[in-house]
């Protein structure tokens, strides 16, 4: 059976969504170019165009600032990714895993079907990923 890949993403400070749509770091630590959290998926731009280009199946673009609070600096330079396909652990035997998709499992964790993986793999930004539960043990 082939199960959906979930994209490790090394979340050390997680974000917190503001009144006023930016997102605030939670603690301390890098912004990093992928930030996944509960109920988001950020990115760098770079990466929301190259993920574009894949004509990726329900998923929306919309521009993102996390600010970080202490220093009062804005990074601007984000893309919110909303993804339409949602799916709670247990479901993971019933997905439809064809063609590109991202899923998001319990509002909080960014998997990609086979075929994205493959894709994602050999493009520059060095994604990494697991195959189904794996990581979660």
């Amino acid at each position: 059976m082939m199960y959906p890949f979930n994209l490790s993403v090394c979340n050390q400070v997680g974000l917190f969504k503001l009144a006023d749509g930016r997102y605030q770091p939670i603690k301390k630590g890098p912004i990093d170019s992928i930030m996944v959290g509960h109920e988001y998926v950020l990115v760098q731009k770079d990466i929301a165009e190259y993920f574009k280009s894949l004509n990726i199946e329900r998923v929306m673009y919309s521009p993102a600032i996390i600010w970080d609070r202490p220093s009062n600096v804005e990074y601007d330079g984000y893309v919110e990714l909303l993804v339409n396909h949602h799916f709670c652990q247990d479901q993971i035997n019933d997905l439809d895993i064809d063609g590109r998709q991202f899923l998001i499992m319990n509002n909080e964790y960014l998997f990609v079907t086979p075929e994205l993986k493959n894709i994602l793999e050999c493009s520059d930004f060095g994604f990494e990923f697991t195959e189904g539960l794996s990581y979660f043990g």
